[in-house]
């Protein structure tokens, strides 16, 4: 093992040796919240409070076609707490109880007309009913998600500046294109009087690592995402921490997690065994098989001991990578995308929430 860290060996080495270690928790202590998004969406979620203002932020994304309530998700959310951390979780719009919206809001969205055809001007949406070019659009979501976190960081509730994003299979892949669109988001600043994007700390700096469970590479049956491309920017080029976890049976998802592992790190020669050695700044992405043939949310059953794993790894990524919680005046100010080859706004000031995004001009071409 050489100098390398803990983590990722020790990650799928425990999974095996604690199976059968049960991850109850006496109670849920989380809050139900609602959520609203910018165009008229009311997201269901759960809060739960962390240890203290500092604790590193997690948001949980759970796959398209299901819903946060699912049993090992709900307990992993409640490992994480129970271990300090802040955690928000919620159903996407269209799924579990996110299926209301403001119809005025939400139908004057043309985007959102033209892919749900069906439902044009009722007041609920439910996602068996869009079209697969829709499903980009959930990013709105997310960002919906980090906003809330976010005012909560200002009233020092909670730390968004130690930022981590769960995903399991299209969850992951919608986690990876708002993490690629954080890196392109920057504050607007007075630069001589005139209001110039803050290029040199865009907003991905405060995500600290990326969990994936089976993160999957499509969107739809017909919605290919290059998962490599989409990730090159936080995971290679800004070292963001990720792990690719999977199981070891299903040989897709294991190709794919070691295929991501090799894209994103940089190796800098051999260890005594002959295997390549990672880059030091790389030191927690890792691909790491668990011994299922389950996918996803199915990661999560309690043989597997995953979430405390999982628990284990955040905190030691969280104490080594992590930044104290700073005021961030969230609603004051305003922001854009700096996308190539222009500048578009991405929040306004004295507002709450994001503009509204179909977030495509963020995948790779």
């Amino acid at each position: 093992m050489g100098n390398m860290p803990r983590p990722w060996f020790w990650l799928g080495a425990l999974a095996f040796l604690t199976a059968g270690t049960p991850s109850a928790f006496a109670q849920d202590k989380s809050e139900p919240v609602t959520i609203e998004t910018v165009d008229g969406v009311s997201l269901n979620g759960n809060y739960y409070a962390g240890r203290n203002a500092n604790a590193a932020t997690v948001l949980m994304l759970h796959p398209v076609n299901d819903t946060s309530k699912k049993q090992g998700w709900v307990e992993l959310a409640q490992r994480l707490h129970a271990e300090g951390f802040t955690v928000l979780t919620f159903d996407f719009r269209g799924h579990g109880a996110s299926k209301g919206v403001n119809a005025a809001t939400f139908w004057s969205t043309p985007f959102n007309k033209i892919n749900n055809p069906r439902n044009t001007g009722k007041d609920t949406i439910d996602i068996k009913d869009f079209n697969p070019a829709y499903y980009t659009a959930l990013v709105n979501d997310i960002a919906a998600a980090k906003a809330y976190l976010d005012v909560k960081n200002d009233e020092k509730e909670c730390n968004t500046s130690k930022f981590i994003v769960i995903g399991a299979e299209t969850g992951a892949t919608l986690g990876a294109l708002w993490l690629n669109q954080e890196w392109y988001r920057c504050r607007l600043k007075q630069f001589m009087g005139v209001a110039k994007p803050d290029t040199g700390r865009p907003e991905g700096f405060d995500t600290i690592c990326g969990v994936w469970l089976s993160i999957s590479p499509t969107l739809s049956p017909n919605y290919r995402v290059n998962l490599s491309a989409l990730l090159s920017k936080a995971g290679k080029e800004k070292a963001v921490p990720m792990l690719f976890l999977h199981g070891d049976e299903d040989k897709a998802g294991q190709k794919l997690a070691k295929t991501l592992e090799k894209n994103l790190v940089t190796y800098k020669g051999k260890k005594e065994n002959g295997q390549p050695m990672p880059d030091e700044k790389y030191r927690y992405t890792a691909a790491v098989g668990l011994r299922t043939k389950l996918k996803g949310v199915g990661l999560l059953q309690k043989g597997l001991a995953t979430d405390k794993n999982i628990a284990e790894y955040l905190k030691e990524v969280a104490d080594n990578r992590g930044k104290g919680r700073t005021s961030r005046d969230f609603v004051n100010t305003p922001f854009v995308w700096t996308m190539p080859p222009r500048i578009m706004p991405a929040k306004l000031s004295g507002e709450s929430l994001m503009l509204f995004s179909t977030y495509q001009q963020f995948l790779p071409r």
